[in-house]
């Protein structure tokens, strides 16, 4: 053709308007100017059976509006080795077998990869295109049990004339695989009814190893949270505000699988329970008084090995997951209920037959669960919880070996602030617990067929804080227990209800290591420690020191990190059936000892004293936790020798060392006295006040064990200075 045929030819098109702009290349409307927002491979599956076949694929851009527009497309494959593509989108198998993922790219945004295959089918299995499947596949039943027996239909042009007990798998968009179980004639050919069976009946030398990732997208967001909250997206993360009033539901909407708490709030899961005294008549004794604030970014894969060596099924994720909200028992129960919502389902870009096989659909989302003994009714338990980790969990079947369920967690970091109210209780105690989780979960199969959807893995991740709460009198009187509560991960994964269906329609082999894992990991607790005194009995007049010593690692509401736990340190003593406070400290951060002077208005036991810590835990106020009872400083006998000028004497010493504290009597050169001093790690130096000659100054150093300690000693009176050594006496 020469040019001006061409541009004559050209300009006709361009009067007759079927481009928009002949310059631009793009659609009506397209100034040039737009920015890609998004681009879409038209095919949503690919099957090629032979080497060097090819199959052209295409490509659209999209703005921001959702306008079509032209610009150029550029193609590439994850692995060429397999499925080779050119720069017009023709893709070409490049092996026998094996798979790639395919994506399309405009000004630097990128289409979702369309999941390509090579493998030639087994024999006796017929490959259809596009043009003679005329319909979607739909369930014979929708309502039915998910099943690998279930059936669906679909209509196939007349010119295929499928027969009873023949075996097909599409090549392209439409699904269709399975053997054939019925066939009805229909006006454009034949409406036909299909089984699964096993992906290597079907291909048989099939090799598939990728990573499927889903893309986070508003339009998989759950009808109910819609109508909820207000949602903002940036990048991968979403951002979720609670309405000020929720939209009405919109048609379609998720219905509750169970009782769904009193509330602003309806978890569109619905809630599980396992307490005493409940019934479907009985409604949930819980409320919410505002739905819970969160956001959330994480983006689920597929981590998908089938064919030759080790296959593996494992689900991936890396949740990012900020989460507020608090639930008020409404009556006295003891059990557990456990509420869930899910957020997003995202779908595997996957389509086409291979769909029945390794699509899927990964519902994303949070749930809270309170549980325990809660003996009361309007009791607040809440947690503002921040938590990252790198999870997964799947199958992975070694060659020739039975398939065994895998599950880690990784790089976990958690930040829990924990509130808590409760009326005055008596005597009573609660052990009220509050998890707050985010769960993933994978279902294989078609994404538009129910009945064709088996749930095979689901995991979940979060803080679960434990509370056990009693009053001080209460703590006082049972010897055996002290409250306390505490943080930790918990990590739980498994296999689901229809993990059969998934290994059969994979054709891989049965199960046979454990099919759950749990994990917890301490992440926070109450502070610890202990309380003396440097004595153990003590009459009218007598000073008494109490000391309360904190143990340093548990000080902080997360070991090491923070933020500083400790509120008040008191002091309080039980005597004649009355508890009496006695005094108290108000904590500087960091401090771990607490010292408390005492003169004793009459004789007593230090038994009788216990110390309590306030945390700054909010809500916790009507809660101190018991540190414990106060107990004498143990005394220990010591034995050694003591030199002075040309004197040497015995020297015996009975000391309490109460924290850097030395206290206690000791005897050398024929006369006693009482020791008091100080300690500092291995080294120690007391003062032994000599009942005739004044007092000396011993100071030395502590061996390692414990058991010797030497030095120097300053001498007094008419004993001159020298050397000292004592060694414990058992």
């Amino acid at each position: 053709m020469s040019c001006w045929r061409r541009a004559r030819w050209w300009i006709v098109v361009c009067a007759l308007g079927l481009i928009a702009s002949c310059g631009g290349g793009g659609d009506a409307g397209d100034t040039g100017q737009d920015s890609v927002a998004r681009v879409e491979i038209v095919q949503t599956g690919l099957l090629l059976g032979t080497t060097g076949q090819t199959r052209q694929l295409q490509a659209i851009a999209f703005n921001a509006r959702g306008e079509r527009i032209d610009r150029a497309i550029s193609w590439s494959s994850s692995r060429t080795a397999a499925l080779a593509v050119d720069g017009n989108g023709l893709v070409r198998a490049a092996s026998a077998s094996g798979s790639a993922q395919i994506v399309a790219t405009a000004e630097g945004v990128r289409s979702a990869p369309l999941l390509g295959l090579v493998a030639a089918p087994a024999p006796g299995v017929r490959l259809v295109d596009d043009v003679d499947v005329l319909s979607n596949p739909v369930d014979t039943d929708p309502t039915a049990a998910p099943s690998d027996t279930n059936t669906y239909r679909v209509t196939l042009a007349a010119r295929v004339a499928p027969v009873v007990g023949e075996r097909f798998f599409s090549t392209g968009s439409r699904a269709v695989a399975g053997e054939v179980q019925a066939v009805q004639p229909v006006p454009d050919g034949f409406e036909v009814t299909f089984v699964l069976v096993p992906l290597t009946e079907l291909l048989p030398g099939l090799r598939i190893e990728e990573r499927l990732e889903t893309v986070p997208s508003l339009a998989d967001l759950a009808p109910d949270i819609a109508a909820a909250y207000a949602v903002a997206q940036t990048g991968d993360r979403f951002v979720f505000t609670p309405r000020a009033a929720p939209l009405a539901p919109p048609a379609g909407r998720l219905q509750p699988q169970a009782a769904t708490p009193v509330g602003t709030f309806a978890f569109n899961e619905g809630c599980e329970t396992s307490f005493t005294g409940t019934s479907p008549e009985v409604p949930l004794p819980i409320t919410m008084s505002a739905p819970p604030v969160f956001s959330l970014a994480i983006k689920p894969s597929l981590d998908l090995s089938l064919g030759e060596g080790e296959q593996r099924v494992v689900l991936l994720a890396e949740p990012q997951v900020d989460l507020r909200g608090s639930i008020t028992a409404t009556a006295a129960f003891e059990g557990k209920v456990t509420c869930k919502t899910r957020v997003f389902s995202f779908k595997l870009p996957v389509g086409g037959a291979i769909s029945f096989f390794v699509g899927g659909v990964l519902p994303v989302g949070f749930g809270f669960e309170i549980g325990g003994r809660v003996a009361v009714a309007d009791i607040g338990i809440g947690v503002a919880n921040t938590t990252r980790a790198l999870a997964q969990a799947g199958l992975v079947c070694p060659a020739s070996v039975a398939c065994g369920f895998n599950a880690e967690i990784n790089n976990f970091t958690n930040t829990t602030t924990p509130t808590f109210n409760a009326p005055s209780l008596g005597d009573l105690r609660l052990e009220p617990s509050l998890d707050g989780f985010a769960f993933v979960e994978l279902a294989i199969g078609n994404p538009f067929l129910q009945s064709l959807q088996f749930s095979a893995v689901q995991a979940k991740v979060g803080a679960k804080l434990a509370t056990s709460l009693a009053l001080q009198t209460a703590q006082i009187l049972d010897t055996a227990y002290v409250s306390d509560y505490k943080v930790s991960l918990e990590f739980n994964a498994g296999l689901a209800s229809d993990l059969d269906s998934v290994l059969n329609l994979l054709g891989l082999p049965a199960v046979a290591s454990a099919v759950a894992v749990q994990q917890s990991l301490p992440l926070a607790s109450t502070p610890k420690g202990t309380v003396s005194s440097n004595n153990a009995d003590f009459v009218s007049g007598e000073a008494i020191d109490f000391r309360v010593n904190l143990t340093p690692d548990t000080v902080n509401f997360g070991p090491g990190v923070g933020p500083y736990n400790v509120q008040r340190v008191l002091l309080v003593r039980r005597t004649g059936g009355t508890t009496v406070d006695i005094a108290s400290q108000t904590a500087a951060v960091g401090a771990t000892e607490f010292v408390f002077p005492f003169v004793a208005p009459g004789p007593g036991s230090v038994s009788e004293f216990h110390a309590f810590v306030e945390t700054r835990f909010p809500g916790l106020g009507v809660f101190p936790l018991e540190i414990g009872a106060a107990v004498p400083c143990p005394l220990v006998n010591w034995s050694g020798t003591a030199t002075g000028g040309p004197f040497t004497s015995g020297l015996t010493a009975q000391l309490r060392f109460c924290g850097n504290q030395v206290l206690g009597s000791g005897a050398a050169f024929g006369q006693t006295g009482q020791a008091q001093g100080t300690i500092n790690g291995s080294q120690i130096q007391f003062g032994l006040g000599f009942n005739l000659s004044g007092q000396a100054t011993f100071t030395g150093t502590i061996a390692p064990g414990g058991q010797t300690m030497s030095g120097t000693h300053s001498g007094a009176g008419n004993v001159p200075g020298g050397n000292w050594t004592l060694t414990r006496v058992p």
